[in-house]
């Protein structure tokens, strides 16, 4: 190989180079001229592994994901028990928010399912090492929420078996169904705080 070649810039060191002739490969230059030794062009990272697949039959749901997605369901049922008229005319005598029993145990149960969720999530994440599951999302992203865990969990899971976990839609009703009875809840309460109200201003 010699100098007919394009060269770099002569200041250039030696090393690897595109092919002067545009082949799709990298030549050595030595500093002085090229040589005879090439190399294949370099590719993004990781473009050349392989995808990561599971075999056929591998579960793509376990059971501490159901737990985590059906976990928000606890929260809910005393929800539906609180006494929503006597909630609202303690708020408007005393100025207490905490004025029925279930609406505190509600209230309370918040941070205890929040830790449990995030615990679930680990405990699915290494479950999903045992399946033989090459990539797995992470479970710390279920300290942001659970539902930003199962969405990831199913991108990654999807691509790796060709199918759709199931406890992803179970997430969105729930979802669902929280915020219903959440909208209907505050809705609830106002009328009967601004009923409260009326009552009481009529007393004066």
């Amino acid at each position: 190989m010699t100098n007919e070649l394009a060269q770099p810039a002569s200041a250039a060191p030696a090393g690897w180079y595109p092919d002067p002739h545009g082949a799709p490969m990298r030549r050595w230059w030595d500093g002085y001229t090229w040589t005879d030794h090439v190399a294949p062009t370099e590719r993004p990272y990781g473009e050349h592994l392989p995808a990561a697949h599971v075999p056929d039959g591998t579960p793509v749901d376990t059971l501490w994901i159901w737990l985590a997605v059906l976990l928000p369901l606890v929260s809910l049922a005393p929800i539906l028990l609180v006494d929503v008229d006597q909630l609202a005319a303690t708020n408007i005598q005393t100025g207490s928010p905490f004025g029925d029993l279930w609406y505190n145990i509600a209230a309370l149960l918040g941070w205890p399912l929040y830790g449990l969720t995030v615990w679930f999530a680990y405990l699915d994440f290494a479950a999903l090492g045992r399946l033989a599951y090459g990539r797995r999302f992470h479970w710390a992203w279920s300290f942001i929420g659970s539902l930003v865990y199962v969405i990831g969990r199913f991108v990654v899971v999807r691509r790796q078996s060709g199918r759709g976990p199931a406890s992803l839609w179970a997430a969105i009703a729930v979802v669902v169904c929280s915020t219903a009875v959440s909208s209907w809840l505050f809705v609830r309460l106002v009328e009967a705080m601004f009923s409260a109200t009326m009552t009481a201003v009529g007393q004066f």
